[in-house]
């Protein structure tokens, strides 16, 4: 997972109301979001070979 650096934007009773992150961080945490993604539908496809519900 990537190292992230989140800001808070509070309300003036310190409730959060958004957090920032910086752009350079957005997209490597999008980026580890959809290698997750991959993994998992590999994964799915692997389990349905083996088990012989699709053919290879």
């Amino acid at each position: 997972m990537p190292e992230l650096h989140p800001q808070c934007v509070t309300d003036p009773d310190g409730k959060r109301l958004s957090v920032l992150l910086p752009i350079a961080e957005h997209a490597a945490l999008m980026s580890y979001l959809e290698d997750i993604e991959d993994i998992g539908a590999a994964e799915e496809a692997l389990r349905k070979i083996e088990s012989g519900e699709v053919q290879r």
